[in-house]
């Protein structure tokens, strides 16, 4: 009975997760990067801080989990949206209308 629930289980909470990350990370994507950076690593370092033992899955484990963050900022980085400020930087380019009369002379529309 165990080899039935255990896979299935494991899959269910693969799922949730998935889909709790995934959504975090598409309505607010700071917050999502600012409790991967700060949170997870600042952990492990009070748990080393405080004498907690740590061994190499644990070390690999907030390895990985910057490289995942650097991946997503690369990733978002290609599909941002010009900004505001951005806007402002860039000169609006100036459109002059003037309009040929029919002696060849020219005047400015209003």
């Amino acid at each position: 009975c165990a080899v039935l629930w255990l896979p299935l289980s494991a899959a269910a909470s693969a799922a949730f997760n998935w889909s709790l990350n995934w959504g975090t990370l598409r309505i607010s994507p700071l917050t999502a990067r600012l409790s991967l950076l700060l949170g997870i690593p600042c952990s492990f370092v009070v748990d080393v801080a405080l004498g907690k033992p740590k061994g190499i899955m644990s070390w690999l484990g907030v390895v990985f989990v910057l490289c995942g963050v650097v991946a997503f900022e690369i990733v978002s980085a290609k599909h941002r949206r010009p900004t505001s400020d951005d806007d402002a930087a860039t000169p609006l380019p100036v459109v002059q209308n003037h309009v040929q009369t029919a002696d060849g002379e020219s005047c400015q529309a209003h």
